[in-house]
């Protein structure tokens, strides 16, 4: 058999096994050792035959190596590939390249920022399933997706969009502030927030929040004006003018605050004895302390980091490249968390052609970028790593490692072991001391990324007084701020009790229908945040104000009362909430966290409602468009009224809990016995009725319940006693009777007294 022959019969064997351990995974899981070790071994078993393998068969080896996790010697497979001489790589050749950039993005990602226990110093770190952190969750997570809640610049105080100072902020339902400029949605297919991803649609004209406008006025006025000359740079850039965008640029910077004045970026190039160029090291500007930068003077202030991309992509489109990367740099030591940043950063080494120090710029964009968004980049950054296997592999002459076999005993005892293959698995190909390098020090830059603080450079420098966050309808600080479609914003607790009343906005009297319809509410994060680092103290004060409030208004001291219909325990009683005061009274019920209130009904005299009631337990709420509900309770305990009053319109009482009088030990046996002639009487009764109502009675109240075991031992007795007495045609006063009794007898031989009685009138009710 020829060797070309061979080689192929080898490459189809490969794909066999592949194709084999494809159906055999189960769907989701990926593909891991199980399926690409076969492959390792059939290779290196041609090499002992003797036979040259093919070029297709050494690409499809480093592929597998890539798909088991072991990095460094993938990168020395797949540099002895693109080698002088060898052929160029095909379609499917790049294909690997890129699952080997993916699977190194994969193992930056989920590096432990820690020494491991029991490593191996000298080894070079791999990734392989069982070694990938996770989240307590279970779910892996990445460095883009710890990062995307603070926005793309990581600036808590800028837009979630540019990430730069307001420019017409407006606040979306999900609670994040954009510019107006940054929100672009198209007719019919509304925008999803790149903060959160929710989906927006939009019936009319985005309306800029209000007091955000103002805090921003106040707070950020030079750097609302340096947003604008940035945006004006822009504006000239999409023009093809770099020159006069420069300019503008530049006076950005000056305004929102001055040049870097030689503080060191955040990743510097020094001597490597390991490269011709250099290597990257931490620049003394980018620091673990989030605050560090607050000891500087004001002519070191940092800027927006907005201003340096934009520039140093102008200055690389006007061929400046020292330019483009030191403004790519300063970029990076302001966010160092931001993908753009480091990709410009890269831009620029590569311009310079300082190819490897591009190659992790560009890595560490890729572990900062979205799914979605790093398709683009990978085919780019795949020939950027296509350009570091050529500059790094070995000359034309080099040839693979053959494997050496098991000895067998006859073979010549003069021939010398080879040191390289004792104790593990044998290098096929010399390990490269420059790509293993350049792993090692994507793996430090990795580390150090994970270790960084973004720097806030929307600094408050006015002063900020407790009454530019008060709310217009409580004249309190905000509590959970919430911002209306027409831009005005409110409490959330003031908006829902104002919209219980009129479904309007209480400033504007803007309509909120669509607003009220939907019900999806979130804080407005941006005031939030504000209120959480400009005034603490002032906001832990306000928390407590509402923790106390909440208490009150769901305690047994202060209970809230519906005043409405007699409710019994372990008997589900279905609500229609259509009046303000009860709809305030379950909005606190569940925000509280209590999910309870007291169920009454109500009287003629002056005291308004009965002495005794049932606390009913929430278990659903089903909301209208027009703020009204359904609430779905059940009883859970009765209770006595002490004292009487009211709260915010509804009423309110101090009540008391009372339960059954347990049996003594020689009673017990007796009214085991009344119970379960009782229990008789009524499934007689019920088989009586007629099927109509039957149904309807089922419908209502659901099924009568089962016999609890002990039934004689639980606080109110049998639930299915409780479940008759609410079918029964009684009034009300005899209802109360039964909700009054603290004794499971008395209640049995009343039961059984009123069954008695319908059961003389064939079950007619």
């Amino acid at each position: 058999m020829s060797t070309a022959a061979y080689s192929t019969n080898v490459s189809d064997r490969a794909r066999l096994i592949l194709q084999i351990h494809r159906r055999k995974k189960k769907p989701g899981q990926t593909m891991g050792d199980d399926g690409n070790e076969p492959v390792i071994r059939l290779f290196e078993e041609t090499l002992r035959t003797g036979k040259e393998p093919s070029t297709e068969d050494i690409w499809r080896y480093a592929g597998a190596l890539t798909r088991v996790g072991r990095i460094p010697e993938a990168l020395d497979v797949f540099a002895y590939c693109v080698r002088p001489r060898s052929n160029s790589p095909n379609l499917t050749q790049s294909t690997w390249l890129s699952e080997l950039l993916e699977k190194m993005v994969s193992c930056l990602n989920h590096i432990e920022i820690g020494p491991r226990p029991n490593a191996n110093k000298e080894s070079s770190p791999t990734l392989t399933s069982e070694q990938e952190s996770t989240e307590p969750s279970g779910k892996k997570r990445t460095l883009y997706q710890r990062e995307r809640e603070k926005g793309p610049t990581g600036c808590c105080f800028g837009c979630c969009g540019c990430g730069g100072v307001f420019c017409y902020p407006v606040t979306l339902s999900c609670g994040h502030t954009f510019c107006k400029r940054c929100v672009r949605y198209k007719e019919g297919l509304g925008y999803s927030c790149s903060m959160c991803g929710q989906k927006h649609t939009f019936s009319s004209q985005l309306v800029v929040s209000v007091i955000i406008a103002e805090l921003v006025e106040k707070l950020w006025s030079n750097e609302m004006e340096a947003a604008k000359l940035r945006t004006e740079g822009n504006a000239l850039f999409e023009e093809g003018n770099c020159e006069e965008a420069l300019r503008k640029y530049d006076e950005s910077v000056t305004l929102g605050g001055a040049p870097w004045n030689g503080c060191q970026p955040f990743l510097t190039l020094s001597p490597d004895p390991m490269t011709k160029g250099g290597t990257l090291k931490q620049g003394t500007a980018y620091s673990q302390n989030p605050h560090e930068f607050e000891s500087m003077s004001e002519d070191e202030t940092p800027d927006d980091a907005l201003v340096y991309s934009n520039r140093s992509l102008a200055y690389q489109r006007l061929g400046r490249a020292e330019e483009a990367l030191r403004d790519a740099e300063s970029a990076v030591t302001l966010r160092p968390k931001w993908a753009k940043a480091h990709y410009r950063r890269g831009a620029g080494q590569r311009s310079l052609g300082r190819v490897e120090e591009a190659f992790i710029s560009f890595l560490l964009c890729l572990c900062l970028t979205s799914e979605p968004q790093a398709s683009p980049i990978i085919s780019e950054v795949t020939k950027v790593l296509l350009s570091v296997l050529k500059l790094c592999s070995p000359g034309a002459g080099c040839k693979l490692k053959r494997p050496q076999g098991p000895r067998d005993e006859d073979s010549d005892p003069s021939r010398q072991e080879d040191p390289s293959d004792a104790g593990g698995s044998q290098q096929l190909v010399k390990p490269n001391t420059r790509l293993r390098h350049l792993w090692e020090r994507c793996l430090s830059e990795a580390k150090k990324l994970k270790r960084s603080e973004t720097v806030e450079f929307l600094r408050v420098k006015n002063d900020v007084k407790r009454g530019d966050f008060d709310c217009p309808l409580c004249l309190r600080m905000y509590w959970q701020p919430i911002t209306t479609p027409c831009g005005h914003t409110f409490c959330k607790s003031c908006l829902e009790r104002s919209l219980d009343h009129n479904p309007e906005c209480p400033l504007c009297k803007g309509p909120l229908d669509l607003f009220l319809a939907k019900r999806d509410w979130k804080v407005t994060q941006f005031l939030e945040y504000a209120m959480q680092t400009l005034l603490p103290e002032e906001f832990e004060e306000r928390m407590k104000i509402h923790e106390e409030e909440l208490r009150n208004a769901t305690g047994f001291q202060d209970m809230p009362i519906f005043v409405c219909t007699v409710a019994f325990p372990s008997v589900q009683c279905p609500l229609h909430v259509f009046e303000p005061r009860y709809r305030l009274m379950m909005r606190r019920a569940m925000e509280s966290g209590t999910r309870h209130f007291g169920m009454c009904s109500p009287t003629s005299d002056a005291q308004g409602f009965s002495g005794v009631g049932t606390l009913l337990e929430i278990r659903d709420i089903q909301y209208f468009p027009d703020g009204r509900s359904v609430v779905d309770t059940i009883g859970a305990k009765r209770f006595r009224v002490l004292t009487r009053g009211t709260r915010d319109g509804y009423n309110t009482a101090t009540v008391e809990p009372f339960m059954d009088m347990p049996p003594s030990e020689d009673m017990l046996t007796e009214l085991k016995k009344k119970h379960d002639e009782v229990r008789e009487e009524a499934e007689r009764w019920m088989e009586g009725v007629a099927r109509s109502t039957r149904d309807n009675i089922h419908l209502h109240f659901g099924s009568m319940p089962p016999v609890e075991p002990e039934y004689w031992t639980l606080p109110n007795g049998p639930a299915w006693v409780w479940w008759v007495i609410a079918i029964l045609p009684l009034d009300n006063n005899a209802q109360l009777a039964f909700l009054h009794m603290s004794g499971m007898e008395k209640r049995l031989n009343a039961l059984l007294r009123i069954l008695g009685y319908l059961g003389d009138r064939n079950g007619n009710i």
